[in-house]
């Protein structure tokens, strides 16, 4: 998760709107559905740029993003909200050149990719999701 933040504060733009900017806390111990939320929209848009022939994990990101935003409507968003949330986060992904980040700090763009794309981030994600709570952005990470 360490190299989840890197990607956050070092190259990522992260766009949120005055309700996604809310400084409540999210005190569930599950971490903060918006910062989950915007780390997944940035893989998946970052993974079909730069690795498409990685199909199974962009396949498994796109569900990820599908539950986030099912999680999201259950607990007080439209469905417009949560698309429009993974929509902008998408969009604003990192103008970066690929082949920078797959060699920076060991290929972290492909190691980010390969653990939220991975099959096996679907029951950590099963962990997050366990507790119906507010979407907010904190704690992230």
């Amino acid at each position: 998760m360490r190299l989840a933040l890197i990607l956050v504060l070092c190259l990522g733009t992260i766009s949120a709107t005055a309700e996604e900017r809310s400084l409540e806390i999210d005190g569930s111990g599950k971490g903060a559905i918006l910062c989950v939320h915007s780390l997944v929209a940035t893989a998946w848009a970052l993974a079909q740029r730069c690795v498409p022939e990685k199909k199974t994990e962009i396949r498994n990101l796109a569900k990820s993003l599908r539950r986030l935003e099912e999680f999201e409507v259950a607990n007080g968003w439209t469905r417009q909200q949560a698309a429009g949330f993974t929509e902008r986060q998408a969009r604003n992904s990192p103008p970066t050149q690929c082949n920078v980040l797959m060699s920076a700090e060991g290929g972290f763009l492909e190691i980010l990719i390969l653990n939220f794309g991975a099959a096996k981030f679907q029951s950590g994600l099963d962990d997050i999701l366990s507790v119906p709570r507010k979407p907010v952005w904190n704690p992230c990470l």
